[in-house]
């Protein structure tokens, strides 16, 4: 008795939270569904889908325009950052500064 008393326990419980999921998906069906009709009717663009809209436009525009070539200059083309000893030495000092996790340099304090 006491075993199919356990089992029967399982089953109900195993039922009512199927209910439970079952109710509470409607239920968040219908608020997704008055969430999605709310934002339609009284808010604006998001500024994602402004942007999205922005790079189509632009990806479609370039699509449009024809290719120039541009001849190699070897100035502009390889300009790698380039350090001198001294320029060197002073981002080595500077980083020495910075030895905690929450502090922060002594000279610019937003990069």
């Amino acid at each position: 008795d006491s075993s199919l008393s356990l089992i029967e326990s399982k089953a109900r419980k195993s039922f009512s939270k199927k209910d439970e999921e079952y109710i509470l998906s409607g239920r968040d069906k219908r608020l997704a569904e008055q969430v999605s009709s709310y934002n339609e009717s009284k808010r604006s663009e998001s500024l994602m889908d402004i942007h999205h809209k922005k790079l189509k436009n632009k990806a479609a525009e370039d699509k449009n325009k024809p290719q120039e070539r541009i001849p190699f200059d070897r100035d502009t083309d390889l300009k790698v950052h380039r350090f001198d000893e001294a320029q060197k030495k002073t981002l080595i000092k500077k980083s020495r500064e910075l030895n905690s996790r929450f502090s922060h340099g002594k000279g610019n304090m937003f990069l």
